[in-house]
């Protein structure tokens, strides 16, 4: 299976758009705005049913991953942008 995330490269820190806390000189830390990046893929495997696309950031101090989306029928191939994390 094939997957791609735009605009995010590998092994580099996540881009502002995307985070959901970014450095501010007055408080240390403000809210970003926490977008979702588009997530394509492709080439599933035979018998898929669904997908469930989840994100972790190693970074962030909690237990938590992020579901970016969950339950996707198998004709969808992509978390398109923009989307607003929801949590």
């Amino acid at each position: 299976m094939k997957l791609q995330v735009q605009g995010i490269d590998e092994g580099q820190p996540i881009p502002e758009k995307f985070a959901f806390g970014v450095y501010s000189e007055e408080d240390h830390m403000s809210f970003g705005p926490n977008r979702n990046p588009e997530i394509v893929w492709d080439d599933a495997p035979e018998g898929t049913k669904s997908f469930v696309v989840m994100m972790f950031d190693p970074d962030v101090p909690s237990v938590a991953d992020d579901v970016v989306m969950a339950s996707s029928p198998r004709a969808r191939r992509r978390v398109p942008v923009p989307s607003v994390s929801v949590a």
